[in-house]
């Protein structure tokens, strides 16, 4: 698999843990016992060493399934485990901040092991064709179902994500804001696959927003969202842009979270571009930047992939040596988060995708000589489901991009931007008025 290039030891610096001012609290005693513990499952063989953990308290498990990443001896106990839908189920369940952990979990099995993710969904399927589940809330119903394929969805497995929320569908039958909640994750995912019903899907999605007027603002700006990414890998930029600019419309300061904010204001961005609307597409990605800084911090995944985002800006403003400091910060972020060991360039949306898109805009100056690359690259990889998808990716923003691609090829090679610092955060109503006055 493929790893980011990094200085070993300055990655060690960066990486470090802080050392507890107090070693005696609960929690530096509890990690303590817990690396303790699976430092003696490393040395000692047991057979019932993963029912073992199972009985373990879920945040236990967890923290004990990231200290085996340490251990290339107990990858069949990691594997046990995670292929395990009911284990997968209590993890997710317990709380959003088990997810960064889960993925560098896979990330590493991944390695060892490339079928680990597809596995842990087949089992799942199975469990499901198996058990007749009425209960939303039971360990394999919709609401596990719905976090586990959301889960997937956002950390790049796609061909996996679309079979779960599949299931999250099926389990949704006949309830319209249960069965939006599974299709939004799943628009995107078939989206990043070139997946044939993802236009269907869109469609579906609308037909129900249609005929639900009564669903929360900031949810129907999130599936508008869903929809403009569909249209935008499929080249339909006028209509990609006007789905964005409803989900902007729909977003307020007490009523969106901010997650959804800075998703909305970076995909608008890139949506102005093809328009030739800059000056509005600089304020939206700086703004989600400024945003992703301001309420997440650093180190986070989602400033990470605010500056993925404006890495891509700035490579289809044509400032080439912006971007790549742009998007090594953006790696140095997710090395904080997600630690060295395991940190594939697939682990976000971007990395693979801006890997390919970069070369394009920098080495050819021909479209379709670019577009030929990314065939060949796809061609390369075509049993890596997330090489494929995030080469796949490209092609729209070939198509989008105004940087170097064109008939006058002094304006094409022309930067047209560079990169800003953090700005100060505006509120959501002042970034609608300055975009309205760009307009």
């Amino acid at each position: 698999m493929h790893y980011w290039p990094v200085n070993m030891e300055a990655l060690k610096c960066k990486t470090k843990k802080p050392t507890s001012t107090n070693p005696a609290t609960p929690e530096s005693l509890a990690e303590l016992a817990l690396g303790a513990y699976v430092s003696r499952l490393a040395t000692e063989s047991k057979e019932n060493s993963t029912v073992e953990v199972e009985y373990l308290p879920t945040r236990f498990i967890i923290d004990a399934l990231e200290m085996m990443c340490e251990y290339p001896k107990l990858v069949n106990i990691q594997r046990q485990l995670l292929t395990n839908p009911w284990v997968i189920s209590r993890i997710l369940k317990d709380g959003s901040n088990n997810q960064t952990k889960l993925v560098k979990c896979f990330q590493w099995l991944e390695v060892l092991q490339r079928s680990i993710v597809s596995d842990m969904v087949a089992n799942y399927c199975y469990q499901f064709r198996k058990t007749t589940i009425q209960d939303d809330s039971h360990p394999l119903g919709y609401e596990a179902s719905l976090r586990l394929g959301t889960f997937l969805s956002e950390s790049g497995w796609h061909t996996e994500a679309v079979k779960v929320l599949n299931v999250a569908r099926h389990q949704a039958e006949h309830r319209p804001l249960q069965q939006l909640k599974a299709m939004r994750p799943q628009l995107i995912s078939q989206t990043y696959m070139w997946h044939t019903t993802a236009f269907d899907t869109s469609m579906a999605i609308l037909t129900l927003i249609t005929s639900n007027p009564d669903l929360p603002k900031p949810f129907v700006a999130s599936l508008y969202l869903a929809i403009s990414i569909c249209r935008f890998e499929s080249y339909s930029f006028e209509l990609s842009h006007e789905f964005a600019l409803k989900a902007f419309e729909l977003l307020d300061e007490e009523t969106s979270t901010n997650r959804l904010i800075i998703e909305v204001f970076a995909h608008l961005a890139k949506t102005c571009i093809p328009q030739k609307k800059t000056r509005e597409a600089k304020l939206m990605i700086t703004q989600a930047v400024s945003r992703a800084w301001h309420k997440f911090g650093s180190p986070s995944v989602i400033y990470a992939r605010a500056l993925e985002d404006y890495a891509f800006y700035l490579v289809m403003m044509n400032a080439l040596y912006d971007s790549y400091t742009v998007f090594s910060e953006a790696v140095n972020v997710l090395l904080q988060v997600y630690g060295p060991q395991n940190l594939q360039r697939s682990v976000t949306k971007g990395n693979l995708s801006f890997d390919y898109y970069f070369n394009c805009v920098y080495i050819y100056s021909d479209l379709q000589l670019a577009k030929e690359y990314v065939r060949s690259q796809i061609e390369l990889n075509v049993f890596d489901h997330r090489m494929v998808a995030a080469a796949k990716q490209v092609y729209a923003l070939l198509e989008a991009s105004t940087a170097r691609f064109g008939e006058n090829d002094e304006d094409c090679n022309r930067q047209r931007d560079e990169y800003q610092p953090i700005q100060t955060q505006l509120s959501v109503a002042t970034v609608k008025r300055l975009f309205r006055e760009l307009k």
